[in-house]
């Protein structure tokens, strides 16, 4: 078994190691704020024009609620889409 003092020890360095790696982020609140704003604006911008395009379609054609269910969907597929490129754009990688 482990002696007191070393068990001490070792969380002390995990501790220290924890703060050490807390100070060091670079990524500050206000750029999480912007990465969660940027995901939401994409789902919900996404996802209106294409319920929107589904309805306008659906009331021409008389075919409701399909298109404004495949709206839906794929204003759902874009928006997933969408949110992949702002958070690659996030981390500095590059896009689709």
């Amino acid at each position: 078994m482990e002696s007191e003092e070393k068990k001490r020890a070792k969380l002390d360095k995990r501790i220290k190691r924890f703060r050490s790696s807390e100070n060091n982020s670079d990524v500050s609140p206000l750029k999480g704020f912007g990465l969660m704003g940027s995901i939401g604006f994409t789902m919900a911008g996404s996802l209106g024009i294409c319920i929107f395009v589904g309805n306008y379609l659906d009331q021409k054609w008389h075919t409701k609620p399909w298109l404004t269910l495949l709206g839906i969907a794929a204003g759902l597929v874009f928006g997933g889409f969408g949110c992949i490129e702002v958070i690659r754009m996030f981390l500095g990688g590059k896009g689709l």
